[in-house]
C-alpha cells in the first residue's frame, strides 16, 4: 500500500526555500530530540539516578511507540520525498514520521508533571521536531502530522497500564496481567527485529529488559552515595558504545544489546563495587 498526496512536495520546498547554514544545523539538532536514542539516553540516567520504575516506564513507552510506528511504516510503504533531504535517512519508509510519534508520545506522557512555562517550551519543541522532519527533507506534511497524532494516542493507552507495567513483579507473578505484559514485552522486541529503522533499538531494549530482569532477580540495590558521577561516567560510556556501534553491522547490533544490558545491571554492580 502506497500512501500518495498530490503536491505536497511544495511544503517541503517552501520550507527549503529558507535554507540557509544556520537553519540546517539547528533543525539537526532539534530533530535529534524526537530521536528514540536521545530518550533511552534519558531513561539511562533516570536509571542510575536510582529511578528505576521510572527508567523502565520511559524505556517502554519509547520502544511500544516505535514499535506501532515502524508496523505502520512497513503496511504503508510510503517512500520518502526524493531528493530533498538534507540528512541520510536509515530507510526508505516515509510514513508515519518516527521522530514525531516519539516526541508526541514523551510530550503527552510528561505534561501532567509539567508547569505551565516548560509545558509550552516542550510543546514548542514538539512542534519543532515535526518542522526539522519536513525542512530536512525526510517525511512529508502528512507523515509529521500523522505521527504526532499517533505518538499522542499511544501515549493516552499507555498511561492507562503506566503503573501496571512499572510495578511488574518478575518472579512472583500473581495476576493475569502481568503475564500478559511480559509475553507482550518479550514478545514485541523480537517482532521489532523485522522494523528496519528500529532494528538497532530493539537490539538495546532487548538488552535493556535481560539486565533489568537481572537486576530483580538477584536483587540489587544501588549504592550511590554521589549520583552525578555515576551519571557523568555512565554517560560517557554510553555515548563511547553508541559512537562504536555506528554502521557497524552486526557488531553494532551487539553493541547496542550490551548497551542495554550496560544501563540496568553491569553499570550499577561496576558502581557499588566502587562504592562512590
Amino acid at each position: 500500500m502506497i500512501l500518495e498526496f498530490a503536491n505536497e512536495l511544495i511544503v517541503n520546498q517552501v520550507l527549503q526555500n529558507f535554507q540557509n547554514i544556520f537553519l540546517t544545523y539547528f533543525f539537526i539538532f532539534i530533530t535529534f530530540f524526537g530521536s528514540p536514542i536521545f530518550w533511552l539516553f534519558i531513561s539511562a540516567l533516570l536509571f542510575w539516578s536510582k529511578k528505576e520504575k521510572e527508567s523502565f516506564s520511559l524505556t517502554s513507552l519509547i520502544f511500544f511507540t516505535s514499535l506501532i510506528a515502524g508496523f505502520f511504516k512497513i503496511l504503508i510503504n510510503r517512500e520518502r520525498p526524493l531528493g530533498m533531504n538534507l540528512i541520510p535517512f536509515p530507510d526508505k519508509y516515509s510514513f508515519p514520521s518516527g521522530h514525531a510519534s516519539i516526541i508526541a508520545s514523551i510530550f503527552s506522557f510528561y505534561k501532567k508533571n509539567l508547569i505551565n512555562n516548560y509545558k509550552l517550551i516542550f510543546f514548542i519543541l514538539v512542534i519543532l521536531v515535526g518542522i526539522s522532519r519536513i525542512y530536512l527533507g525526510v517525511h512529508y506534511l502528512t507523515d509529521v502530522l500523522f505521527g504526532l497524532i499517533l505518538g499522542y494516542l499511544i501515549s493516552k493507552i499507555y498511561l492507562k497500564f503506566e503503573n501496571k507495567i512499572k510495578n511488574i513483579n518478575f518472579f512472583k507473578i500473581k495476576f493475569k496481567y502481568e503475564i500478559i505484559i511480559i509475553l507482550v514485552l518479550i514478545s514485541s522486541v523480537f517482532i521489532a527485529f523485522f522494523i528496519p529503522l528500529e532494528y538497532l533499538v530493539a537490539y538495546y531494549i532487548f538488552g535493556y529488559y535481560l539486565g533489568y530482569t537481572l537486576f530483580k532477580y538477584f536483587k540489587i540495590k544501588q549504592k550511590v552515595n554521589n549520583k552525578k558521577v555515576s551519571m557523568i561516567f555512565g554517560g560517557i560510556i554510553l555515548i563511547i558504545l553508541y559512537l562504536i556501534a555506528q554502521n557497524s553491522g552486526l557488531i553494532g547490533a551487539i553493541v547496542f544489546f550490551m548497551m542495554g544490558i550496560f544501563v540496568t545491571f553491569i553499570w550499577p554492580i561496576f558502581i557499588n563495587k566502587l562504592k562512590i
